[in-house]
């Protein structure tokens, strides 16, 4: 029912997160992965060739550094996906994009999702909860850290290669032109950890540049009338929860 797409450069986190897919996703799956440990071969390529070789419809697009702390989850994409209208779907995204290229720069109130990362609190994981609004939100852009979209949308608008040849602004990139066309989805129902906080260096500033280039007419995108008071930008408020070794909750 499910590709699950993934570009590999660690071995230990490819298991532990094929590991984890096998206990949460519910559903019937299959695994392409690319082997990547040099990352000599762009993400965007990975993808593209992926979604060629994928048998199933739906396709998700994976960072191998996460890990999904709610079971069914293949069922809520299959679920989003079955509607026509929607074109992919994430676990925290944007409702703006702004002309500097840094979706995530806005702030409250136009950030949306939550996603569980280490902290170094001891036997603590930070869960940073961008929104308080629960279930499915319509955003114009997503974090790449988990894809979900259908075969057909990527080969309307494959992932571009030819700019963004490495490993940044690709899910920036593929999502605001999905957006023009399908509804974005951030849900809260897939809760996962991200491994990874990312970090933006002179390699990201390059890759944030082509993309506003590519994007200059535009930019600020957005689906809906409010602006960002940069003066008074929020950030997401952050919660801290304690993870028992069986994976569960110690509080809601």
């Amino acid at each position: 029912m499910i590709s699950i797409i993934i570009s590999s450069k660690s071995e230990s986190d490819l298991q532990r997160c094929i590991s984890n897919i096998k206990e949460t996703i519910g559903v019937p799956y299959e695994l392409i992965v690319t082997k990547n440990a040099e990352g000599k071969i762009p993400l965007t390529k990975v993808y593209n060739e992926g979604a060629q070789q994928a048998q199933h419809d739906i396709l998700c697009f994976l960072h191998e550094d996460i890990e999904f702390k709610k079971k069914q989850w293949g069922k809520k994409v299959i679920d989003l996906l079955s509607n026509k209208s929607i074109g992919a779907v994430g676990v925290a995204g944007s409702t703006y994009f702004p002309e500097n290229g840094a979706w995530a720069s806005p702030g409250v109130p136009f950030l949306k999702g939550r996603v569980i990362h280490p902290s170094n609190h001891l036997g603590m994981d930070q869960l940073d909860i961008f929104s308080e609004e629960l279930g499915d939100i319509e955003v114009v852009t997503l974090d790449g850290m988990f894809i979900a979209t259908r075969k057909e949308i990527v080969k309307e608008s494959p992932f571009d290669d030819t700019v963004f040849d490495g490993f940044h602004f690709y899910d920036a990139d593929f999502c605001i032109r999905v957006a023009q066309k399908y509804k974005v989805i951030v849900t809260t129902d897939i809760l996962l950890k991200h491994y990874s906080h990312g970090k933006h260096d002179e390699v990201w500033n390059r890759y944030k540049e082509k993309f506003i280039q590519k994007y200059r007419a535009i930019l600020p995108y957005t689906n809906q009338p409010l602006k960002p008071n940069w003066k008074v930008i929020k950030t997401w408020r952050v919660q801290y929860l304690l993870y028992k070794k069986d994976g569960k909750l110690t509080s809601p």
